[in-house]
């Protein structure tokens, strides 16, 4: 059966305040329930260490460090809508060796020209947006990407028994805990999109939800 995506309205002055409350506890937070996906994105990004990267919802950086320390040949960069989240990122990502660059700016419209990266990293990011932009957001990202390029992606998914399923319910009833985070199903966004899925795979971890894949263009 078809699984309903809860319904988000995008207000960039709202996931401003949103990630400014959690801020203090978000590392926290991604090593109980995320980090398992960032090892998935890491391991199949094919890193070579001399790429252009760019980490869309950057956060904290602290998924952007990962990618930092396998790519210091390279050219990293982080965008965000968040200043608080930003200013947490630059004191993270101090003295890493790594050519490093931080960026405020939004998702809809990425500050860069089109196919100027090899890799681009989407964390946990589009699950707490419109399912109606997630076309938008998909064909924005294609098109930062270059033509060899992968798109790495994450986010929460629906659950699959009663204990995976609790996050399903966390996400209905008290979203703004989630920060409006929910589950969502991408997949069928990406071939309208010009992406096709090289690899993906449901991951569980501390009973919280989540998909993860690399696509590359068609």
């Amino acid at each position: 059966m078809e699984k309903k995506v809860l319904k988000r309205e995008f207000s960039a002055q709202k996931v401003r305040d949103n990630y400014s409350s959690v801020a203090w506890f978000y590392n926290f937070w991604s090593d109980i329930t995320e980090s398992k996906a960032g090892e998935w994105l890491i391991d199949h990004a094919e890193l070579t260490g001399d790429l252009d990267i760019l980490d869309v919802g950057t956060g904290t950086g602290k998924i952007l460090k990962r990618i930092a320390l396998k790519n210091k040949k390279g050219k990293n960069t982080g965008v965000d809508l968040s200043p608080d989240m930003l200013k947490r990122a630059e004191k993270n990502l101090q003295k890493i060796g790594a050519d490093i660059e931080l960026k405020e700016g939004s998702a809809y419209k990425l500050p860069f020209e089109k196919e100027c990266f090899d890799r681009v990293f989407v964390c946990f990011m589009i699950d707490l947006l419109p399912e109606s932009d997630f076309e938008k957001l998909l064909l924005e990202f294609n098109r930062v990407l270059r033509n060899d390029g992968l798109l790495m992606i994450s986010y929460m998914t629906f659950g699959r028994n009663a204990v995976t399923r609790f996050w399903d319910m966390m996400a209905k009833r008290f979203p703004k805990i989630m920060t409006d985070c929910r589950p969502i199903d991408l997949t069928p966004y990406l071939k309208k999109t010009g992406l096709e899925i090289r690899a993906g795979e449901y991951l569980v971890q501390n009973t919280f939800p989540s998909f993860v894949l690399a696509a590359g263009k068609n």
